[in-house]
């Protein structure tokens, strides 16, 4: 089992049983001695975990770590019975207008794969449904957001999938005089400015909006 792999599915399972004893995550991080960061950071796949903290996590939730490693091995078996399709569909060599209608006469270029435009990085990538109007009209209520898993932003104005102290936002990030803003496409919305003291991690970038309803 790859290290990253092995991350993913302890993260997964350390959710699992955390929210099955009621738990948050400044509580687990409490009862085990570690930073509430480093707990979002388990779960989320970015750190893996030394047996010493496997140890500390498990005593701290009173579950034996054998639950665990059983577990991670389910979860390990379920992925594996996943059966992935990619629907490749013809992609026409000529671009569609938008005003006068065009004739019959198309040629394919290529078949084009929807998780081959929108997912670069599969094991890095996951959906999130998006909820609210402070992105509108970039990103509307009820659209699937594609975020490719990342703690770095290469430029400003980039919409990333945020977590500040125990919530999840999306925002457009910018960086201006060493101050963090956290901007909505909304103008009815409040922009966010990230201070010293709030517990803020950039937890991927959006790379694609998915609309079922246009």
């Amino acid at each position: 089992m790859e290290k990253r792999e092995l991350a993913q599915l302890f993260g997964s399972v350390l959710r699992e049983v955390r929210n099955s004893k009621k738990l948050s995550q400044e509580e687990l991080a409490d009862n085990s001695n570690l930073d509430r960061t480093y707990i979002s950071m388990l779960e989320r796949g970015i750190k893996t975990p030394t047996i010493q903290t496997i140890f500390q996590i498990c005593n701290s939730m009173s579950v034996d770590p054998s639950i665990i490693v059983q577990k991670i091995q389910e979860q390990k078996k379920a992925t594996k019975k996943v059966i992935k399709k990619n629907f490749d569909l013809p992609l026409f060599a000529t671009a569609v207008s938008c005003g006068k209608p065009l004739g019959n006469d198309h040629i394919v270029e290529k078949v084009l794969s929807l998780d081959h435009l929108v997912i670069k990085n599969p094991k890095d990538t996951f959906f999130v449904r998006a909820v609210g109007e402070s992105m509108f009209p970039s990103i509307q209520d009820d659209d699937y957001l594609v975020v490719e898993k990342t703690s770095h932003i290469n430029k400003n104005g980039q919409v990333i999938l945020a977590q500040i102290d125990n919530e999840f936002t999306i925002k457009r990030f910018f960086k201006e005089n060493k101050k963090i803003i956290l901007k909505c496409d909304n103008p009815s919305f409040a922009d966010i400015v990230i201070s010293d003291g709030d517990n803020f991690i950039v937890c991927g970038i959006v790379t694609s909006v998915v609309r079922q309803n246009i």
